[in-house]
């Protein structure tokens, strides 16, 4: 669930729900989807959260793959840990595990007003701790996030001993939670028990923020018997002084981890900037949505300057930009030429040799096919200038500048539309010129494909705080990424019309014709007609792929280059369309209707989001806290 489907459509339904039932569908669906084969790649590129490895940081011997952290009262049992273990946190607690026999279970409740969460855990069995850990994640070593294990100590019997020795090396930390009644004096009996149990598995502190830091702790701390503290923030009323009085206290070395009321980034940039090492976020997972993570990472790494390493290098050779912005240029001016030959002429030399008639010999077969042939044809050349639109302004836009993203999204629409090359030669047309234009963006392919990479240019502006833009835009992100689905439907459909039926009902009505009475007059009427069907379903299929992955990955903040590529690839491909329509008198409202909606569809989305993507100067951007960076 983004951002983009989570505010808009799940959200809204999950609040009307208990808030019981909403955690369970909302962490069961996920859970279930990561589990599943190819799940784990279904959740990396809906939402491209993995965090960048400049934000990985180590602290004495844990290493983290990010400074945001998810709290245990999200996920307690870790149902749907494999889900978010590719969200972009840089840990993820667990449990707590607490191997009493009673335990108070309080349903959640959701105080959407104040954003806030009430709710008492229940205990995590130690069955069902060691069946999460013992399974093993997919997610890559350098980013998978660090394992805290959650324990509250009651008097420390052998039972908690022995399952803190079994459950200790398959974690990473284990966070100690100590009850008021047993009293922190009793911290220093602890430890020599613990370690000898736990053996090197660092051990973290849950402190009130509120609470002064005791002898007896500062002492375990100056020690090494404890590696860092987790510190517990009230939602209300929030004031970040006595963080910043702990960092003094404790000194830079110590880890603290912060649990804080983080609803949007610049609430983990307050934190941060007060003294924590890493953030864990809870109600802000909720309310602001599954991407909360990745946009304070993003906003952490704004920060930051561009690392001197990613500073262009001539020795470097032709970039991989360079290669896809000839495939753009390619296909643009392909475009034009195609549409000039479709309003003119119509046919090409070489389509009359394989068909065996000039143009008036086949308008005395029927005097609307080479109209028909026309309208066929200017389409796919709307089609292609769009595609070569796009092409192009991500090449220089997007991979020129890093994004990595602009990148992928060129060379899968490009392999896509390659593979639709081979749909029409089932009919026996094989159309020379297509062939060797095909040919050439092929080879410009293969060298954009084994090209370096340009380095980062500049980071992601980010939102800090939530506003009424950035709302707006995640609906306008979901009517684009309908559009561009729709689009790809279409594509597939086309392709699939080309290659076996080749008309639909409204084209034998326009020309007042049957396929077999074409076939009658010339049999490779038809296989002239599918070339032009099965091409124009395989660049529409291209439209589709090169607008859906920069729609999913790549809106940002104040950069609006995106949405004038979206605007001048709409008007490329719906104008041609609708006109020649008219032009050649075929006016089917119904055939027409999936033009007029898609244009519709598309002003909609581009609507919602102009106000986000517009440029930063005329938008309510919030600014950085401050401009400061961790070494």
């Amino acid at each position: 669930m983004p951002d983009w489907s989570y505010r808009t459509l799940f959200r809204p339904l999950l609040f009307c729900l208990p808030a019981e039932w909403s955690r369970a569908i909302a962490l069961g669906g996920m859970g279930r989807l990561a589990r599943t084969p190819g799940g784990g790649w279904v959740i990396d590129q809906m939402g491209h959260m993995a965090p960048s490895m400049e934000l990985a940081f180590e602290n004495g011997p844990l290493s983290f793959p990010s400074r945001v952290g998810l709290s245990h009262r999200v996920d307690p049992t870790g149902s749907a840990y494999e889900a978010f273990a590719r969200f972009g946190f840089g840990c993820i607690e667990l449990g707590p595990l607490d191997l009493s026999t009673v335990h108070n279970q309080i349903a959640p409740q959701l105080d959407i007003a104040q954003q806030a969460i009430a709710l008492t855990e229940p205990a995590v069995s130690f069955t069902t701790l060691r069946s999460l850990l013992s399974r093993r994640c997919s997610v890559d070593d350098h980013r998978r996030p660090a394992r805290l294990l959650r324990v509250t100590l009651r008097p420390l019997g052998p039972v908690l001993l022995a399952a803190l020795r079994e459950l200790a090396p398959q974690v990473d930390a284990l966070i100690l939670v100590l009850e008021s009644q047993a009293g922190e004096q009793t911290l220093a009996e602890w430890i020599p028990a613990l370690r000898e149990a736990v053996g090197g598995t660092p051990l973290l502190l849950q402190h009130p923020a509120e609470q002064p830091l005791s002898a007896e702790t500062s002492h375990a701390l100056q020690q090494g018997h404890l590696h860092g503290l987790v510190v517990e923030f009230p939602p209300t009323p929030r004031t970040l002084a006595p963080l910043s009085a702990l960092r003094k206290q404790v000194g830079p070395n110590t880890l603290l981890i912060v649990r804080g009321h983080v609803i949007d980034p610049q609430d983990a940039l307050d934190l941060r900037v007060a003294g924590a090492d890493l953030v864990l976020i809870d109600e802000g997972l909720v309310f602001s949505g599954p991407g909360l993570a990745k946009r304070i990472n993003e906003a952490e790494l704004a920060q930051r300057p561009v690392p001197a390493t990613n500073s262009r290098e001539p020795q470097r050779g032709i970039e991989s930009w360079v290669w896809t912005l000839l495939q753009g240029i390619a296909l643009f001016g392909g475009g034009w030429l195609a549409l000039a030959i479709a309003v003119s002429r119509v046919m090409l030399p070489y389509d009359e040799d394989f068909v065996g008639m000039n143009r008036q010999q086949l308008c005395g077969v029927n005097p609307k096919l080479v109209d028909f042939m026309c309208h066929d044809r200017v389409t796919l050349a709307g089609t292609m200038v769009s595609l070569g639109l796009c092409y192009s302004l991500l090449s220089i836009y997007g991979s020129r500048r890093g994004r990595h993203w602009a990148q992928v999204a060129i060379l899968a629409s490009a392999f896509v539309g390659f593979f639709t090359f081979f749909a029409f030669l089932g009919y026996g047309y094989f159309d020379p010129f297509h062939a060797f234009v095909a040919a050439i963006l092929f080879q410009l392919q293969l060298f954009g494909l084994a090209a370096p990479r340009s380095p980062v240019a500049d980071r992601v502006t980010p939102t800090l705080r939530e506003d009424a833009a950035w709302r707006r835009a995640q609906w306008g992100q979901l009517v684009l990424i309908g559009h561009a689905t729709a689009l790809i439907v279409a594509g597939l459909v086309i392709v699939g019309i080309g290659s076996t039926s080749v008309f639909v009902t409204e084209d034998l009505e326009f020309m007042n014709t049957t396929s077999a009475a074409l076939t009658e007059a010339n049999p490779r009427i038809i296989p002239l007609v599918a070339h032009d069907r099965a091409s124009f379903g395989g660049m529409l299929l291209a439209c589709g792929v090169v607008t859906l992955l920069p729609v999913l990955w790549g809106l940002e903040r104040g950069r609006p280059w995106l949405w004038w590529m979206l605007l001048a690839a709409g008007f490329a491909g719906y104008i041609p369309a609708i006109g020649v329509h008219y032009a050649v008198g075929y006016t089917s409202l119904w055939h027409l209707a999936p033009a007029f909606g898609g244009a519709a569809v598309l002003s909609v989305g581009l609507g919602l989001t102009w106000g986000y993507t517009r440029p930063a100067s005329h938008s309510p951007m919030v600014k950085p806290y401050s401009k400061w960076y961790v070494q």
